[in-house]
């Protein structure tokens, strides 16, 4: 299934012709590679990876001040900010590289 992403324009002999359609599934994971999560998003992910691996994952919020809390992944540990509030991109890929974990 191909979907279109910018308005549609003749194809023939257009040089930019991929640029203006996608598949389906590359604008899905474009998405949701770039999508923005918040810190209880964050842990859930942890934990499903964590599941997935037999990792233990526990969160400690008493070792954060104010609404931060830590979260340990096996002997890896990473602080997680406000569980309301979005993790930008590179605080994200910090935190994915403090536990170990590949993106």
């Amino acid at each position: 299934m191909r979907i279109a992403v910018e308005p549609r324009r003749p194809l023939q002999d257009d040089p930019l012709a991929h640029y203006y359609f996608r598949d389906a599934i590359d604008e899905r994971t474009f998405m949701f590679e770039n999508t923005l999560v918040n810190g209880a998003e964050f842990i859930k992910m942890v934990r499903r990876i964590a599941k997935q691996n037999g990792i233990a994952v526990r969160l400690v919020v008493r070792r954060g001040k104010g609404s931060h809390g830590r979260l340990y992944y096996g002997d890896r540990f990473t602080t997680i900010k406000d569980r309301k509030k979005e993790i930008g991109p590179e605080l994200y890929r910090k935190m994915l590289h403090d536990l170990g974990i590949d993106e």
